[in-house]
């Protein structure tokens, strides 16, 4: 069996674990059986938690989308939230089935979305879209979907995937700085974006790996506290959960980037409930009256003198 072709496992290799109860869906396929025992919770998902901690996926493209229909920002915007629902469908396919078809529908969204987030990146401050940063995109897309595919080398699709991965963050952290010094009025809140977006990411990264690391511990503490706080120790549960807010902020970054770039200046930066960055409609003095544009008070910013 080949170890889960995830950027992840560049640090820990997951092997295959056959635990739990046989379930609906009959025997594993997939190439990684991940922590959470089998239909211990339902007997028609294999992995209850892993499958249920994917809600984040759907519920904040959803509401990504909601606020692209109000501020109607170009389509790439909405593919991104998309993009987003996909990743998370296929995910929530593969751990319920834990079967290597609804593995692909997991791994291979992951690639399109990063190609296309990476393009946003490279065309952030572009009038026009670049066709070649398209054509090039599209063609490491293909090659890397390819490598999983057709050479069956998970080395090479991580590496791959990993490079996309780290192009876009480098990105990502240079468009931040440079509207950051053309807004400076906004710079607060890109650089607060930032800091949740990397940081979560980072976190879910630590504990997908725990995860894998130190399964049996897992497992044995899971059983030895019982229901409800063994929930609290699914810890793949809280990789989706995590890089679902990290990408939703990466996004939504990127769209405020965007429409500020184009000199939009009917738009706006709101938090709702406190922590969910959505771009939206200003509405004259409201806004600012009530506090839904502030971001969270992570990052200090020296205010210009006069």
């Amino acid at each position: 069996m080949q170890p889960h072709s995830d950027l992840n496992s560049l640090l820990f290799k997951a092997q295959p674990r056959a635990v739990g109860l046989d379930g609906y869906w009959g025997p594993v396929t997939s190439s990684i059986d991940w922590c959470e025992e089998n239909y211990i919770v339902s007997r028609v998902v294999a992995e209850f938690w892993n499958s249920l901690s994917n809600a984040g996926f759907f519920v904040l493209p959803f509401i990504g989308l909601f606020f692209c229909f109000r501020t109607k920002p170009e389509l790439r915007f909405y593919l991104s939230h998309l993009a987003l629902m996909v990743v998370g469908f296929g995910s929530f396919c593969f751990h319920s089935t834990l079967k290597h078809e609804a593995q692909l529908l997991d791994e291979l969204p992951m690639t399109v979305a990063t190609c296309l987030y990476t393009w946003i990146y490279l065309d952030m401050f572009r009038a026009k879209s670049s066709q070649a940063n398209m054509a090039i995109l599209a063609l490491v897309g293909v090659l890397t979907s390819a490598a999983y595919l057709l050479l069956k080398e998970p080395v090479v699709f991580q590496v791959l995937f990993g490079t996309l991965l780290v192009t876009q963050l480098s990105l990502g952290l240079r468009n931040v700085r440079r509207i950051a010094r053309t807004h400076p009025s906004e710079s607060r809140s890109f650089w607060t974006m930032a800091v949740l977006s990397v940081s979560s990411i980072v976190l879910a990264f630590v504990l997908w790996n725990i995860d894998q690391a130190q399964c049996g511990a897992l497992q044995a503490t899971r059983n030895s506290i019982g229901y409800p706080f063994r929930v609290a120790l699914e810890l793949h549960a809280w990789w989706h959960a995590l890089s679902a807010y990290s990408a939703h902020t990466a996004i939504v970054g990127s769209e405020y980037s965007r429409a500020l770039t184009r000199g939009n200046g009917d738009v706006t930066l709101r938090w709702l409930a406190g922590f969910i960055p959505v771009v939206d409609l200003k509405r004259g003095d409201k806004s600012s009256a009530d506090g839904s544009a502030r971001p969270p008070h992570l990052i200090r910013t020296k205010s210009k003198r006069a």
